[in-house]
């Protein structure tokens, strides 16, 4: 039986030393995240995630006022002006998963998925649905 290693080879595409800056539209407010994870906004800080420390991220006003976070193409939630917090939201719902978890789809089950936490931080292991 062969071994993986006996089959790989060294991809031919070359791989950029750093991604490519995100492109944002022209009336998105764009701000860098600092090393702690929080932007600047309007005199004050917002946490938005240690993780995307160095990183742009784009704030665009909606229709009603709100102002919504985006990184590339993925929604990160909307600024609660008032709070001075980012409100993680999932299909118009507040997201009452803890973002420590890694959640896995394990089955369909008519129009909505089943969930499992296989890992958490915390040491808390629960099953969601």
């Amino acid at each position: 039986m062969d071994t993986p290693a006996q089959h790989y080879r060294s991809s031919q595409r070359a791989m950029p030393r750093t991604p490519p800056e995100p492109v944002y539209p022209a009336e998105a407010s764009v701000r860098r995240v600092r090393h702690n994870g929080e932007i600047r906004w309007n005199g004050g800080f917002i946490y938005v995630s240690q993780a995307l420390a160095g990183e742009p991220v784009a704030a665009l006003e909606t229709e009603d006022g709100q102002w919504t976070l985006s990184f590339h193409a993925h929604p990160l939630g909307i600024i609660d002006t008032r709070r001075m917090k980012l409100v993680r939201r999932i299909g118009g719902e507040k997201c009452h998963l803890c973002i420590r978890f890694k959640v896995l789809p394990i089955y369909r089950l008519d129009s909505s998925f089943s969930l499992a936490v296989v890992s958490c931080n915390a040491g808390d292991w629960r099953n969601r649905r």
